[in-house]
This record gives C-alpha cells, sequence and structure tokens, in this order.
C-alpha cells in the first residue's frame, strides 16, 4: 500500500429521541448527532476521535447507550488538545519531519527512521493528520495492521474528508475481508476523490468471487452514478 501524500461517508444512524426522565430525578441524555452537535463536531469526526480514543457514551438504558454530560465534557476536552494551538516554530519543525519521512518512507531499509520522523512531526503539531496517516502506512508496511488502522482513524478524527486516508482504510478493511466497511470508506474516499471511482469496480469484483453477488451489484451502480 504506497502512502500517498507521501482510503460512502459511514451512513447515519437514526438515532431515537433519548428516553424520559424519570420522575424526580434530572438524568441528561444525548444521542450520538446531538453529542456531536453540543461538541461541536462533526459526526464522522466525532466517531475516528472516539475509535482513535478508545471511548464512548457510558450512559445506558437496557441495551442502548447514550451520552451524559461528563461524555460531552470529555468530548470538548478531547476536541481542545487536538486543536491546541500550535506554534509557528512548532509549525515549521512539524513540515520539516514530515518531509524528511516522506524522502525515505518507500525504503523498507528506512522505515524506523521514516517512523521517528512523522512521530516527531506529530509530537510538535498534534493536528497534522498527513503525518498520522504516513506514519499508519509505515505500520501497515512493517505488518502492525492494527496499529496502522488505529493511526488512520486518528487522522481521519482531524481530517475526516482526505481521501488518501480514507482509501488506505479501505485497503485495509478488504485486506482483512471486512468487505461492509470496505466499500464504505471506498465510497467515502470516490466521494472525495472521483478519480477513484474504479476502485469500486475491482471491490465489485471481490464481492463475487466470495458470494457477494448483492453487494458487488450495489458497488457497480455507484459506480455507474457516481461516473455521470
Amino acid at each position: 500500500m504506497k502512502t500517498r501524500i507521501n482510503v460512502l461517508r459511514l451512513p447515519e444512524g437514526r438515532a431515537g429521541a433519548p428516553p424520559p426522565e424519570r420522575a424526580g430525578r434530572v438524568i441528561s441524555r444525548f444521542t450520538q448527532a446531538q453529542a456531536a452537535a453540543l461538541s461541536g463536531l462533526d459526526p464522522t469526526a466525532l466517531r475516528g476521535l472516539e475509535r482513535a480514543t478508545g471511548t464512548g457514551p457510558t450512559a445506558r438504558v437496557g441495551r442502548r447507550r447514550f451520552y451524559c454530560f461528563a461524555d460531552l465534557v470529555r468530548l470538548r476536552a478531547l476536541r481542545a488538545a487536538a486543536a491546541r494551538a500550535v506554534s509557528a516554530e512548532d509549525k515549521v519543525l512539524a513540515q520539516g519531519f514530515f518531509e524528511s519521512g516522506c524522502l525515505i518512507d518507500d525504503d523498507p531499509e528506512k522505515y524506523a527512521e521514516a517512523a521517528r520522523s512523522y512521530e516527531a512531526a506529530i509530537a510538535h503539531d498534534p493536528g497534522l493528520s498527513v503525518a498520522y496517516t504516513n506514519l499508519g502506512s509505515i505500520r501497515w508496511k512493517q505488518g502492525d495492521g492494527r496499529e496502522a488502522e488505529r493511526l488512520y482513524l486518528a487522522a481521519l478524527a482531524i481530517n475526516p474528508r482526505c481521501s488518501d486516508t480514507l482509501f488506505n482504510m479501505y485497503y485495509v478493511a478488504a485486506s482483512s475481508g471486512r468487505l461492509a466497511k470496505a466499500g464504505t470508506y471506498l465510497i467515502r474516499a470516490v466521494r472525495a476523490d472521483p478519480g477513484l471511482a474504479p476502485t469500486l469496480l475491482e471491490l465489485a469484483q471481490t464481492c463475487d468471487r466470495v458470494g457477494k453477488t448483492w453487494r458487488a451489484e450495489l458497488y457497480r451502480r455507484t459506480f455507474e452514478r457516481l461516473k455521470k
């Protein structure tokens, strides 16, 4: 998988209204859409941020989970940390480390050095999403798919519409047999970069080979629609 710069927007679930409050008690619960709006996050960015940090809603009613005030405070803190002020000097240093990594990350003998460059870039500018993407690609080439996916999700938490990162997430999901998830990321990537549309036909062929003909037809129809 090539590091670029150098993968269907997630369907919005129909979040129902929170259950009524118990008489005599004030218990505020919020759906995912409400939590995203109240914390100033795009719903896609909220999901990516939670996957990257291993967090989620903590209130539960039966089998349903909701966000409480503590969760909103946590989300605001995470958002503030991700968007914290970075000095002009740090931005220059981060870009320098990032570019140094790009120069050598195709050489297997220099993967470790390139990874250190991307890590240094992130340390100086935690909002540099492309550094997470390229570091994720290094981890993938080193055989650590789980860490690669975590880094891609961290990049998407910062920039949920980056076609490069979305395409890489498609590749990771498809490689592990998660074809539905792969299709989700690929369609999002194609919407951001129509030049990736032919990959939908490749995914359709993969679905045909494993007997998922209805899904294959879905991707072919999506390709035809996007091509117009």
